[in-house]
């Protein structure tokens, strides 16, 4: 089996959230990949091959100033060594700050595209770095071979913010096809993800706290760890809601976790800095355990769940009719089955990741 190479950019290697990364790179087996950037976070899930910057407050404030300046010979050194033939850079910020390796190693610069915000304004870069962030998004999208969006909502944020439309693809990065876990008798409502702002997990709970007497006792778990965790442990002790927070847990426990709740809730929301999910992996891997979802319609959390037929999504912020479609799915077993069962099967159809690769490959040979 002939082996090809590429270099993979991400400019921190690689927090135990990125597991959608680890799984598109070791799902291309005839693939070899550089794995470079800026700096190697503790504990990665992978190991990076070179990453120059040290940890901590300087080390960051040193790369936003020199980006890969600083490095360039050693960088340029381990991608020509590598005999790749692309670089691909996960996350904006990843293409923004490999367009010159791109250029000077004279390679073409795929970016995937996961989030939605393209604007700095907001952004929790100091002000002074924003002129500069504004010139890389511009060199960017000039320079860029291709942006692959891991939503249609992330596609048409990245035409309005004048990224060119013609080399924008819609390409999902997609999941493993895990078994389905038996359970007997499942029960409650499950949330996996960071505690954090965005991920929503306040108004789930007061969505709890909103249903009728005879569903408050309905058992939560909470799945993950987060700076809001000691504010949602007090709000649940104060509304005396039956709460599990379980914290962080390795991915291979999570399947059977879903599998033993009845419906999975993430409300993802904009934050304050104007962060929206992008995709939201969670909820395939929810719906392979067929669990219907419920959540708000925010960033690309509607192309991961099909409305109405593999769960009910709402308007963002509308605590009350999260509790009535969190209600809804608990009283009504026929439409959680129904739903859970066209869900695996979406997953099955529209997000194996053995398919989504494929098509990443024929980008990487015709690119």
């Amino acid at each position: 089996m002939e082996i090809r190479s590429g270099v993979i950019w991400k400019d921190d290697w690689l927090s135990q959230s990125e597991t959608f990364v680890r799984d598109q790179m070791n799902s291309l087996e005839k693939w070899d990949f550089l794995k470079i950037g800026f700096h190697r976070t503790p504990q990665p899930l992978v190991e990076p091959d070179y990453t120059p910057y040290k940890a901590g407050f300087m080390g960051r404030a040193l790369r936003l100033a020199g980006g890969t300046a600083l490095f360039e010979k050693e960088y340029l050194k381990h991608i020509r060594e590598s005999d790749a033939t692309f670089i691909h850079a996960h996350f904006l910020s990843g293409g923004m700050n490999s367009i010159s390796l791109s250029e000077k190693a004279g390679l073409p610069l795929i970016t995937t595209l996961h989030n939605p915000r393209f604007s700095f304004e907001r952004s929790r870069v100091p002000s002074s770095a924003r002129a500069l962030l504004t010139r890389r998004f511009r060199a960017l999208s000039t320079c860029g071979e291709k942006f692959l969006a891991v939503s249609n909502h992330v596609a048409e944020a990245a035409v309005q913010a004048g990224l060119p439309e013609d080399r924008i693809e819609v390409l999902p990065v997609g999941t493993h096809l895990v078994p389905l876990e038996s359970n007997v008798e499942p029960q409650g409502i499950i949330f996996v993800g960071r505690l954090i702002e965005m991920k929503g997990v306040r108004d789930l709970l007061h969505a709890v706290a909103f249903l009728p007497d005879s569903l408050r006792d309905v058992p939560i778990t909470i799945v993950g760890d987060g700076p809001l965790r000691g504010e949602l442990e007090e709000f649940a002790r104060e509304k005396k809601l039956n709460v599990v927070f379980a914290g962080w847990l390795p991915s291979s426990a999570i399947p059977q976790l879903l599998a033993a709740s009845q419906i999975f809730c993430a409300p993802s929301k904009t934050d304050n800095f104007g962060a929206q999910e992008g995709f939201g992996m969670v909820y395939l891997e929810a719906a392979l355990q067929q669990l219907p979802c419920v959540a708000y319609s925010s960033g690309g959390v509607s192309d991961a769940i099909a409305d109405g037929e593999t769960g009910i999504l709402v308007a963002e912020g509308e605590i009350l009719e999260l509790a009535k479609a969190l209600e809804q799915l608990l009283r009504d077993s026929a439409t959680r089955r129904k739903m859970g069962q066209r869900g695996r099967i979406r997953v099955e159809t529209d997000f194996n990741l053995k398919f989504q690769s494929a098509k990443l490959e024929k980008i990487y040979l015709d690119i």
